[in-house]
């Protein structure tokens, strides 16, 4: 892209000392400073002026004169806009360090203290200069933001070993654990400048500067854990364990969660009725039972905060004199506590030909409860939402990889390995009442967040069902002439039956519109006739690696991929749907849009009111293939490095994201707009694709 790049500089550097017999110490510094000019390259609002990548779809590739009465603010954005007019410039700093004692104090007890911290601060400018929308609408705009995070760990790790004669060995470990996290944005927005050719500088210049309350985020987090293994005739390996994790996230009452964790192991091998099977080197059995914690909230959460809402609240004092107040600006639920997940895996380790041929079959069923849900609230509570623990999810799968070493001669060596994994969530309970969801009857639900004024809510998460399903309307080609009756609007129902409606959301359909389903069968399409459209849980994931060697020469290569997935592409609404609210369409969309002449039954003709609603002609088959990586890599002979004091050299290329395989038309299937809401999964919205990189290196070892 152009106008775009990153300039970074890294320092590491790595100590290591024995400060007595029994005593040893690692230490290790790092830092960076990076400068990366970014371009918006995707956008989750909708629209084409949000980013370069939905604007570089949408209008033509040539530029208006300046007086084309055609003009609006909307249509002069263009690419060139996003080129000569936008402004992203990032400031980053990080320096991390760690330490490492160890104290053998005895032949049965160790000592292990282990410290590190984290410190960044990001600076961020963002200016949307007059040539684009965004610019135009506020005179020029301009957002900074100030970041500063930081963390810092101790560990205190004691562990006892012995052996139990000659029946096994005992080792057991207890620890305390604190984390401390802090989190500080300030954000300030600029509008109305008077000068425009500061840009990012220039925020001097802005007539009104509106400086948000800051956005904190502290939390601390202490843990006790206690585990033991027992060995026994080094055929059969025992664990327990226990953890007590102390989140400030929660109140007091429910400020700890307790965390138990078991597994059994048989190595088969050892036994005596397979010692004399000769090509079987490993045949391992195992079983295990935990449970885990999640307290992924916002801190205060569980308290009310105070602050000045989405504007500036102003009141009298005593005197009649104006002052600023604050109000809450949260419903806090001091009833907060851990979400636990507890689950049982079944596992099966193997080697085979001595290990030339190895594996893994796993089976594991987890079950979620207490989940920490947000909740949208009606009008009258005051708040548009708040978090419940409320429901359960289970999670079950079988996961298998597998490992072959095919040639490994001293010249020629090739290896091989593979894995794939089938997962299943079902939601088995939500703690709702059953409520009305139009065609699929009383159900126990709640709908995902909206996607935008374009489209409105697009998944819904039911009891007994996967999580995060699309949710909209069934279409069923385009509405010919014929379809056009005294009854209505025909269409074929589940059953194979006709079926007639009169209206769309109150709107009269013609020829060359997109023919819906009436699913509940009313006689008229709207909000009750929306159903399940697509699952952007996959069927499976899967993923495979290579790598070809000849003496100091090697080939690898990586791929991952997953199948049966979908995506809800929104760029099928403004590039693949025709009408008065599309722009720039595709080539076929253009050439096969419907006409009296040419009557498509695959997209509508140029005069269609597209709706502000999701439709199934926007979930696509998101299944691919990538290779991830290709590296070539040769090590120079030691006898050319050895005489300057390098003990190792490599020389590599590599190929990252070298190409995809899918029949997906977006930029990327491997996607998520909304990675960071479990609420609204599996949508691309102009998202930006992963870059293809080409990497050069040189590895010295001293």
């Amino acid at each position: 892209m152009k106008q775009t790049g990153l300039k970074q500089g890294d320092l590491r550097a790595n100590l290591s000392a024995q400060l007595s017999k029994s005593v040893d110490l690692n230490m290790a510094l790092s830092g960076s400073l990076r400068q990366n000019n970014m371009m918006a390259g995707g956008n989750t609002l909708g629209g084409a002026t949000g980013a370069i990548s939905r604007t570089a779809l949408d209008y033509a590739p040539f530029e208006l004169p300046e007086n084309d009465p055609s003009f609006t603010n909307e249509n002069k954005t263009n690419v060139f806009s996003w080129l000569n007019d936008y402004v992203d410039l990032t400031d980053d700093k990080t320096f991390k360090a760690s330490l490492n004692l160890n104290w053998k104090i005895n032949k049965f007890f160790t000592y292990s203290l282990r410290a590190g911290g984290n410190i960044n601060t990001n600076d961020r400018k963002r200016w949307y200069g007059m040539q684009l929308y965004q610019g135009m609408n506020n005179q020029g705009y301009l957002a900074t933001s100030n970041l500063s995070k930081s963390n810092y760990s101790v560990e205190n790790i004691v562990n006892y070993n012995t052996k139990l004669g000659s029946v096994g060995t005992l080792a057991a470990t207890v620890g305390m654990t604190y984390d401390d996290y802090n989190f500080l944005n300030k954000n300030v927005i600029g509008k109305n400048f008077t000068m425009f050719e500061f840009r990012e500088n220039g925020m001097h210049m802005a007539g009104d500067v509106i400086t948000s309350q800051p956005i904190q985020k502290d939390y601390q987090l202490l843990s006790y854990l206690g585990r033991v293994n027992v060995s026994l005739l080094d055929k059969y390996l025992i664990t327990a364990s226990l953890r007590a994790d102390g989140s400030s996230k929660f109140a007091k009452n429910n400020r700890w969660g307790y965390f138990p964790s078991a597994s059994i192991a048989w190595r088969m091998e050892q036994e005596e009725f397979l010692k004399d099977v000769s090509w079987l080197n490993q045949l391992k059995l195992r079983f295990s039972y935990g449970a885990t914690g999640n307290q992924s909230i916002d801190p205060y959460t569980t308290f009310s905060m105070y602050g000045q809402g989405s504007g500036e609240i102003s009141y009298a004092d005593g005197t009649g004199n104006k002052t600023t107040a604050m109000v809450v600006t949260n419903l806090s639920n001091s009833s907060l506590k851990w979400e636990k997940t507890s689950s049982w895996n079944v596992g099966l380790d193997f080697g085979l030909f001595n290990s030339r041929l190895s594996g893994t079959l796993d089976i594991y069923q987890k079950k979620t409860t207490d989940l920490l849900i947000s909740r949208n609230l009606p009008g009258s509570a005051g708040f548009s939402s708040t978090y419940y623990n409320q429901g359960s999810l289970n999670n079950k799968g079988v996961e298998f990889s597998l490992n072959a070493q095919i040639i490994d001669s001293s010249s020629w060596k090739w290896s091989v390995s593979g894995n794939i994994g089938v997962n299943r969530n079902e939601i088995s309970d939500l703690g709702l009442l059953p409520a009305d969801f139009g065609c699929l009857g009383e159900r126990v639900g709640y709908y995902g967040n909206s996607l935008g004024d374009h489209f409105g809510v697009g998944h819904i998460f039911l009891a007994g069902e996967a999580p995060g399903l699309f949710y909209g309307y069934v279409t069923q080609g385009i509405v010919q002439k014929e379809d056009i009756t005294e009854n209505g609007i025909k269409y074929i129902k589940q059953d194979g039956s006709v079926g007639y409606y009169q209206t769309v959301n109150k709107t009269t359909p013609v020829a060359g519109d997109v023919k819906y389903v009436d699913r509940n069968g009313d006689g008229v399409v709207d909000d009750n006739d929306r159903d399940i459209i697509g699952n952007p849980n996959p069927d499976f994931t899967y993923g495979f690696q290579t790598k070809v060697s000849w003496k100091s020469l090697s080939l690898s290569a990586s791929f991952n991929g997953v199948q049966g997935r979908d995506i809800l592409n929104v760029g099928n609404r403004y590039n693949n749907t025709p009408g008065t609210k599309s722009n720039n369409v595709t080539r076929k969309a253009f050439q096969n849009m419907w006409t009296d002449e040419n009557p498509s039954n695959l997209y509508p003709k140029s005069t269609f009111v597209v709706q502000n609603m999701v439709m199934d002609r926007y979930v696509e088959d998101g299944s691919y293939l990538r290779c991830s990586d290709i590296t070539l890599s040769y090590v120079l002979p030691a006898k050319w490095t050895n005489k300057i004091g390098i003990k190792n050299t490599s020389v590599y290329a590599s190929v990252k994201n070298a190409f995809v395989i899918t029949d997906y038309s977006g930029y990327d299937p491997e996607v998520n707009s909304f990675a960071f809401d479990g609420l609204r999964p599996g949508v691309d919205m102009n998202s930006y694709p992963t870059p293809r990189s080409f990497v050069f290196g040189l590895n010295l070892t001293f």
